[in-house]
């Protein structure tokens, strides 16, 4: 197709339906980061590490697992959320500093 075609409906619709589902985990991530917000609170007052590796271990484990059962690569899933549990650390370690 060339630059002056009209993209088709049908693509157009496609498109449609993965935004709907880029919001969708937008919206999830947010959830995820409220949640672990919570977590992050809890271990300030008591004191505990902001970075439980055995924990972290565990569930990328389980999320590659996850993922090959349903088609996906577990390489790219277990470094997507290696990279929002980097995140949770980072935030766990802002609110140690502010307690």
């Amino acid at each position: 197709m060339s630059g002056n075609d009209s993209i088709p409906d049908e693509l157009i619709e496609i498109r449609n339906r993965i935004d709907e589902i880029d919001q969708g985990i937008i919206e999830l991530l947010h959830e995820r980061f409220k949640v672990t917000h919570e977590v992050g609170l809890l271990k300030a007052k008591r004191e505990l590490s902001s970075q439980d590796v055995r924990r972290e271990e565990q569930k990328l484990e389980a999320l590659g697992a996850l993922s090959e059962s349903h088609k996906l690569e577990p390489t790219l899933v277990r470094e997507l959320f290696r990279r929002i549990m980097e995140e949770v650390v980072r935030n766990h370690e802002r609110i140690k500093t502010k307690s």
